[in-house]
């Protein structure tokens, strides 16, 4: 895991909140766009003026709601000519306008929060008395706009919270991410590297004391033994660092010299030139494991390893002889079938007949 790939989860699960708010808000914006419409009937000019002024309306709102998420200033001019198309209407339409009183309020609540002044919250809290002034029987509103308003603020600040409280917790999930990788590289240059590092140098004093003795063969395996600690020392470099994993391609070149070394005849053959990066690592976990069971658990004389791709698919095969007697699969063999099918792939491991044993993995790069 990396310090990306875990707050992404805990970035998604934040931003549903507000999208459900967003389509509260959405559905309560079309009921009051529907009521109101419904309530001035009349005349088609009647209707085309309400119609214009409730679009006037929302905008202006929309426009206050959204630079408050945003964190930036809200020009006073929004708020003013709000307050104008929200109440002017009344003196014309009177209780058919008076719904619209419940955006106003909700925005100065929301602007009241944003700016930490007691105006707009007096001014919100004042959208009810107001309607009392304007004819018509609107006594019902009085209450019903503030708590109204009030409800459309608990929304949009309930969701900023929920955002900003996911956009914390991932970035703590990734500051936690950075500091135990840093742990894991200090322990393991402190303990592991320093332990390879004396190896190394044990096996090039060898190394030089065969080369003196003249004996050729043994040099050769001193050699490849060399460089296999290299190897191991590159690979938990790699580890504790984050660094890019070796391409498939040499990993298969390190497994042919691993088994030849063994003693064991091994023919690759690749027949894909690029394969992703999530797939390689699937598929190297696979290479290593089965070189590893070739050389624990056979008597191997020859092996072949296939890596193809079509349509997406990639391909891997190990067939090698001396298989012994089946017994129970190792935990080698069973932890890779779970990795393999948790990447979306399929996994076989047989014993064939004349001691011949095979493995066989699919994995598509969509499905990784």
């Amino acid at each position: 895991m990396d310090g990306t790939s875990a707050p992404r989860s805990v970035g998604i699960a934040a931003l549903s909140p507000i999208w459900l708010c967003g389509l509260t808000w959405g559905a309560g914006a079309f009921w009051l766009v529907g009521r109101t419409l419904v309530e001035l009937a009349g005349s088609w000019g009647e209707v085309a003026a309400g119609a214009a002024g409730l679009a006037g309306v929302l905008v202006l709102h929309a426009l206050i709601v959204a630079r408050v998420v945003k964190h930036r200033r809200v020009p006073w001019w929004t708020v003013g000519a709000q307050a104008v198309l929200t109440w002017a209407p009344l003196w014309v339409w009177g209780e058919g306008w008076a719904p619209v009183g419940c955006l106003l309020a909700g925005g100065l609540f929301v602007l009241a929060d944003r700016t930490r002044a007691w105006w707009p919250l007096a001014a919100a809290l004042g959208c009810g008395p107001v309607l009392a002034l304007a004819p018509g029987p609107l006594s019902p509103w009085v209450a019903g706009v503030p708590v109204a308003g009030l409800a459309e603020y608990a929304l949009i600040i309930l969701a900023m919270r929920t955002h900003c409280l996911g956009a914390v917790r991932g970035q703590q999930v990734g500051e936690a991410v950075q500091q135990e990788r840093r742990r894991l590289t200090r322990d393991l240059h402190d303990l592991v590297g320093h332990r390879l590092t004396v190896l190394v140098l044990k096996i090039e004093l060898l190394q030089r004391l065969v080369a003196s003795a003249g004996d050729a063969k043994v040099a050769a395996a001193v050699a490849e033994a060399l460089e296999l600690v290299r190897g191991v020392t590159g690979d938990v470099r790699s580890v504790a660092h984050g660094l890019r994993l070796p391409s498939l391609e040499a990993e298969l070149n390190s497994a042919r010299s691993v088994l030849e070394s063994a003693g064991v005849s091994c023919r690759v053959r690749m027949s894909c030139e690029e394969v992703p990066r999530p797939v390689s690592e699937v598929l190297t976990h696979v290479l290593r494991e089965g070189v590893t069971n070739i050389l624990r658990h056979t008597s191997a004389k020859e092996c072949a390893i296939w890596l193809s791709e079509r349509e997406g698919t990639f391909h891997l095969s190990m067939v090698n002889d001396g298989a012994r007697s089946a017994g129970p699969a190792g935990h080698g063999l069973l932890n890779l079938r779970e990795k393999v099918t948790e990447a979306g792939g399929r996994f076989e491991a047989t014993r064939l007949p004349h001691a011949v044993f095979w493995i066989s993995t699919h994995i598509t790069h969509q499905h990784v």
